[in-house]
């Protein structure tokens, strides 16, 4: 008598979102059957969908809405798959999120940012070339109790970040480099709309860091903020009002740069009474400098 040994090939239950267990079994099954359509084409789905990724990775009972150990895992097993499956993630991932830049006519929710929170887990080498740009655009369009919560999940610690001190340097770090290489590819930084919005990025994290003090005040000093600031163009923007000036976040410039402002402010100040002598001068009279005194 033969005995017959059936090979079956259990898989989750179909979801529309994602979470670590259904990655898991899509994985095992394109293993076993060399076969990765079925799981590209699911995460094309779901990375391809606002709705859908939103809804991935969720976990009940924290602070932050998204399981960002479990979402890092899962992303540590995508790695271990053809490059393909990576690529299909970034592409649809940056699809989304431009699109959902692009169409913003009113201030994007706090609920649609769990993509946000997604991605800051995953490690692609080329994280800010893709998604920085817009993520900084999202952010600094939030209202200013959105932009302190959303800032809040992300630095509730996460593994290999063990407290939120850590956890709070990594993501500070990760929005100085951003504007490090802005200022390096851009010619005219007061107008570079993504360099204006990490900057604005980084205000928020100095905000939340002034009530909680995670990290030192100087950690927030950019060296390369402070290396190629153009004082003279830089400040007349921050005098009249008008456009972006490094000026308004002086946190980010250190005790040098600051003292080569408050000099060039003190040329301005000069000039100003100066042409208000002359004005007066020219309408009014010359004024004696000489205190009169008549009995």
């Amino acid at each position: 008598m033969f005995k017959v040994y059936t090979i079956c090939i259990c898989t989750q239950v179909d979801t529309e979102h994602l979470d670590l267990n259904l990655i898991k079994s899509l994985k095992r099954e394109a293993e076993l059957l060399n076969e990765w359509t079925k799981l590209v084409e699911k995460l094309a789905r779901v990375f391809g969908h606002l709705d859908l990724i939103n809804q991935s990775f969720l976990k009940k009972h924290s602070l932050c809405p998204i399981d960002k150990t479990q979402t890092k895992e899962a992303f540590e097993l995508l790695q271990e798959c053809p490059s393909l499956i990576m690529m299909t993630v970034k592409e649809h991932a940056k699809r989304t999120l431009n699109g959902l830049v692009r169409n913003k006519k009113e201030p994007i929710a706090l609920s649609q940012m769990n993509i946000l929170l997604i991605l800051f887990q995953c490690p692609f080498d080329d994280f800010d070339v893709c998604f920085m740009s817009d993520i900084c655009d999202m952010l600094a369009s939030l209202n200013e109790q959105d932009q302190d919560q959303f800032f809040h999940y992300l630095i509730e610690p996460c593994y290999p970040y063990t407290t939120e001190q850590q956890q709070f340097k990594a993501i500070l770090d990760i929005f100085q480099q951003f504007v490090s290489k802005r200022l390096a590819l851009s010619g005219h930084p007061n107008s570079d709309t993504a360099l204006i919005d990490a900057t604005k990025c980084i205000a928020i994290l100095y905000r939340l860091n002034e009530h909680k003090k995670y990290v030192s005040y100087t950690e927030f000093y950019n060296e390369a903020v402070n290396d190629q600031l153009e004082i003279k163009e830089d400040f007349p923007n921050f005098k009249d009002k008008k456009g972006f000036s490094f000026c308004d976040y002086p946190f980010m410039l250190n005790p040098a740069v600051k003292a080569d402002v408050l000099k060039v402010e003190s040329v301005f100040q000069m000039r100003h009474e100066l042409q208000d002598a002359f004005f007066r001068a020219l309408f009014q009279g010359v004024n004696s400098p000489y205190l009169v005194l008549e009995i």
